[in-house]
């Protein structure tokens, strides 16, 4: 049975309406345990309400939250009694939980995850987020924000850990490419030209070479290494070209007659999903002891189903075991 730790507080949205997620994950697959942190007198009546075993599950009642207000360093001594921090310190102190999942405030989760569970030696812990290609595939970004300032021997590392994580996710091979400004060997600044040569020479990596920012979604490559800063900043502008196409293209729906203007908004709307990288699981750091898959604040109960599975699957393929190993 694959473990798990799910933080149902700190979200827009309160735990009694985040729950079904958690039962449908129960649901879908009968070999996960959760450990729930949330109010007990809340969770528990609704869980025996839809008839789930409690031996699927257990609850570390966690009277407090951390919200975005709090000072992400305040947090591990002021906090202890909330849902983040008592996740946190179970994940700690049980090395069979395979995946830390929260939609609590980013800041705190990534200080309190880094501090407390404690990193993986010789690694940098480096937050991937994937994005679904045309061709339906997922390309894992690394990094998307953790990790701003970078120097071209952590590319390496980011390269390796997205290598990793792929590989759990069920690419047996993964492509590697690096972000750049030009798709021959020579285009970059300084960094990108220094990383491209370590990336080239690594034996251990399959390295394809640059990727341009308009490749994004045709490359077949299946990691993207970049520094957070140009990661983070890629994300948000996919997403936000994505939502202006997607808005114009609705207006012009809107003025058609139905059946055709409910279709076509149907449609658009999974267009857009497909550029929202919060709707495919949220971001997950990796580095740490113990894996921490990170729901957007706005996630609601069927967004918290698919980071849950994500979790459970990377817990199942023992994502942490197979980093020590990697950089052993």
């Amino acid at each position: 049975m694959k473990k798990i730790a799910v933080d149902l507080k700190g979200a827009d949205r309160p735990q009694e309406e985040l729950l079904p997620g958690v039962i449908r994950a129960l649901s879908s697959d009968p070999s996960l345990y959760i450990n729930l942190l949330g109010d007990e007198s809340v969770l528990l009546p609704l869980l025996d309400e839809a008839g789930v075993s409690p031996d699927r599950y257990r609850i570390i009642d966690s009277p407090d939250e951390v919200s975005n207000h709090d000072n992400p360093a305040d947090v591990i001594r002021s906090k202890s009694n909330s849902s983040l921090m008592k996740g946190i310190m179970l994940c700690r102190e049980d090395p069979e939980i395979g995946a830390y999942v929260s939609c609590g405030p980013t800041g705190a989760l990534f200080v309190a995850s880094i501090m407390v569970l404690g990193r993986i030696p010789h690694v940098t812990p480096v937050l991937l987020c994937e994005i679904i290609r045309d061709d339906g595939n997922r390309l894992c970004i690394a990094d998307c924000g953790a990790n701003i300032d970078c120097s071209e021997e952590r590319l390496l590392t980011f390269a390796r850990l997205g290598q990793v994580f792929m590989q759990t996710r069920g690419t047996k091979e993964p492509k590697i490419a690096l972000l750049s400004n030009g798709s021959e060997p020579g285009k970059g600044n300084e960094l990108v030209k220094k990383a491209y040569q370590l990336l080239e020479a690594a034996e251990d990596l399959d390295f394809i070479g640059n990727l341009e920012g308009t490749q994004v979604y045709s490359t077949e490559a299946d990691v993207l290494v970049c520094e957070g800063f140009a990661g983070n900043i890629l994300l948000k502008s996919l997403e936000g070209a994505a939502k202006s196409a997607v808005a114009h293209a609705r207006k012009a729906a809107e003025m058609l007659e139905e059946p055709a203007r409910s279709v076509m908004l149907s449609e658009l709307q999974k267009v857009y999903d497909n550029y929202d990288y919060n709707s495919l699981g949220g971001a997950v750091l990796v580095g740490t002891n113990t894996p921490v898959v990170k729901g957007h604040g706005s996630a609601d109960a069927t967004t918290l189903f698919s980071i849950i599975t994500i979790a459970a699957e990377i817990a199942d393929n023992h994502l942490s075991d197979r980093v020590r190993e990697k950089f052993a």
